[in-house]
């Protein structure tokens, strides 16, 4: 008999989540994580290829496995437009 496939890693394209930051620039009790959206799995790992925007206003992409999902909440339609802008 076939085994079902795990399926507890799968995400919805657009979910929001927060990703593991290490340059901790805001002392001890600063923010640890950025908010990033969903945009593929990655070719090369495990993990996630999550779309963001950073202070200074570039959008930028990365690759990471350390990713806490916000489960049943999606991006803003401000977040998808400044996606597509990014893959103009």
């Amino acid at each position: 008999m076939a085994r079902r496939p795990d399926l507890i890693y799968m995400r919805l394209w657009g979910a929001a989540g927060y990703v593991h930051s290490n340059s901790h620039a805001y002392e001890k009790l600063g923010p640890r994580a950025n908010k990033y959206i969903f945009i593929r799995y990655s070719d090369e790992s495990k993990g996630y290829v999550m779309l963001g925007e950073q202070p200074d206003g570039t959008i930028t992409k990365i690759e990471s496995r350390d990713v806490i999902f916000l489960e049943g909440r999606f991006s803003k339609k401000k977040d998808i437009d400044d996606i597509d802008r990014f893959f103009k």
